[in-house]
């Protein structure tokens, strides 16, 4: 590339992504990273950061000069020493270098009176003062700030992501472009100093200024949101927009785009049947992308879908009633909400939050959603409420079950599981009651529709005393290979001696993402043999080959058949 192509075109902080978009289409497009900010330990002590910038000596060349003040944590200071030093008699956390940056590049923007368009991403904003000098003599303070190009803004920092075009659209082309990749962008800052004579680009949608294009001694400045997509954005206006603007058609005295070209004025036949046939598939991906996004909406919007959430999220009445909707979905009849008919101006008592009679005994549920893990008390708040029980009803049998939604403002992903310390699981034991927790429903829900476990078996498991086991019926597997090429997983039975794998078994994963996967086994191996079943006896690992594998599998079990 002959690097006196005109335009010039400097990328100052710009992701690598756009220098090369631009270069693959032919323009004289060079990056260049900027400061951004230092994290440092807050203290009381005296500290100096060395700066060091990197922006270009001939930045005045340059026809097109784009500055993205999005910050990142880098110095090109860091570990280096230099002439020109930041010193704070308490060091803070943070500091930004990047108006440092801006204060060089402005300098050599203004050093000369050539036509320049300047293109500026407006993301972050800093104006502090600086002590600023060299280690060992005397600092001075100087005010630096990120936009400061010698003209009021009356910038004020406001966040939005809703956009409107300015009612009188002047710089209709670009206005156009920014709003043809507007789809998820912000912004954040509004400007009050847009004067009469400066074109407005876009606005938020109380009307305040949000990007709009203005001369600033001789040069022309255009400030933008922070548009999400800067590399197709850019590529968009520096190709298709910026050479036909009469503000900017100077710049590109090689690059016209000559736009009409492409109108249906002068294109051939086979050009529009194309173009026709560009806009009928656009038409339909639109329709269908419509349509499944209704049908999304319908799917998460199901009674299920709602209550397996709540399971992760809800407290209170909203908890009981995702919990009461779990235990009627694994089978149990008359599943009572007894606080609803409590009267308390009539001096009735809250006890338990739901329970079923059986022909065998009547569970009583204690169901709570909270912000931390388990009391002791918590745990045993269920017990009290059958030992009155038991003492009301002596011929009648009670269990008692305790579920918890547990740090249920975290991800579930990241909750501690399970959510009982030893002692509290050896007290329910020894009290006779059983205790889970929402996410573990949450899961054994997906289980049982993947058909790894049955309603029955869920079921009998709240029988269970201590920690409530749902997955009793599977046996763990060590896997210590996987054949990816033919789909075996290598199991060693040595590790689980009392395991026998058949044929007529299943394999079940769980994945990274606690997700479950039941999958059939379509061959067994041991030693290259080929067996109807395996054991730890069969004299290696065993081969089983399944009917898909599962990316990210973290566990294995076996499900007999």
């Amino acid at each position: 590339m002959d690097d006196t192509n005109i335009p010039l075109i400097y990328l100052l902080n710009t992701e690598y992504e756009v220098e090369k978009r631009l270069k693959e289409k032919g323009y004289n497009a060079h990056g260049y990273m900027m400061n951004g900010y230092v994290s440092e330990e807050s203290s009381f002590y005296t500290n100096n950061i060395p700066y060091i910038h990197n922006v270009p000596d001939n930045l005045h060349e340059a026809e097109i000069v784009v500055i993205d003040t999005t910050l990142s944590k880098f110095s090109h200071g860091a570990g280096k020493t230099s002439s020109y030093n930041i010193f704070y008699r308490n060091t803070p956390s943070y500091v930004d270098l990047f108006p440092i940056d801006m204060s060089i590049i402005t300098k050599n923007i203004f050093s000369t009176k050539k036509n320049q368009a300047v293109i500026v991403f407006c993301d972050t904003n800093t104006d502090a003062v600086y002590e600023v000098g060299s280690v060992g003599d005397r600092t001075n303070s100087v005010n630096y700030r990120t936009y400061d190009f010698d003209r009021y803004l009356g910038i004020v920092e406001r966040s939005g992501n809703r956009f409107k075009k300015p009612d009188s659209i002047i710089g209709k082309e670009i206005t156009d472009c920014i709003f043809r990749h507007i789809k998820g962008s912000n912004y954040n800052m509004v400007f009050k100093g847009a004067l009469e004579g400066d074109v407005i680009l876009a606005q938020s949608e109380m009307g305040e200024v949000v990007s709009f294009v203005t001369i600033i001694r001789d040069k022309y400045f255009i400030f933008l949101p922070n548009i999400r997509n800067r590399v197709d954005f850019l590529d968009d206006l520096i190709t298709n927009v910026l050479p036909d603007a009469p503000m900017f058609d100077e710049l590109f005295p090689n690059n016209g785009s000559f736009l009409w070209v492409n109108s249906d004025l002068y294109v051939s036949h086979e050009e529009k049947q194309k173009s026709d046939e560009i806009e009928r598939l656009k038409k339909e991906f639109d329709f269908n992308m419509q349509k499944l996004k209704s049908e999304m909406h319908e799917i998460s919007n199901k009674e299920e879908n709602i209550k397996t959430k709540s399971l992760l999220t809800a407290t209170d009445d909203e908890l009981v009633f995702a919990v009461k909707w779990f235990l009627e979905y694994i089978g149990f009849d008359n599943v009572v909400d007894p606080d609803k008919d409590v009267d308390e101006d009539s001096g009735g008592v809250f006890e338990e939050d739901l329970n079923i009679e059986t022909d065998e005994k009547t569970y009583l549920f204690e169901v709570k959603g909270i912000g931390g893990t388990s009391s002791d008390d918590q745990c045993a708040q269920i017990s009290k409420i059958v030992n009155r029980r038991e003492e009301a009803f002596e011929d009648k049998l009670f269990k008692g079950v305790y579920i918890v939604n547990h740090q249920r403002h975290k991800e579930p992903k990241e909750r501690k599981t399970p959510p009982f310390n030893d002692q509290q699981v050896l007290d329910a034991k020894i009290s006779y009651r059983g205790m889970t927790y929402t996410y573990e429903l949450f899961q054994v829900y997906h289980m049982i529709e993947a058909g790894i476990l049955s309603k029955e078996d869920v079921r009998a498991a709240f029988d269970q005393r201590g920690l409530i086991d749902f997955r009793k019926s599977l046996k763990p597997l060590v896997c210590d290979h996987t054949f990816r090429e033919v789909n075996v997983y290598s199991f060693d039975l040595t590790k689980t001696a009392d395991t026998t794998i058949s044929l007529r078994d299943s394999v079940v994963v769980r994945d990274e993402d606690n997700h479950w996967h039941l999958l059939s086994i379509t061959g067994l191996e041991v030693n290259r043999k080929k067996l109807e079943e395996a054991t730890a006896d069969s004299g290696g690992s065993a081969g089983v080959q399944v009917d898909r594998l599962v990316p990210g599998a973290r566990a294995y079990f076996l499900r007999k058949a």
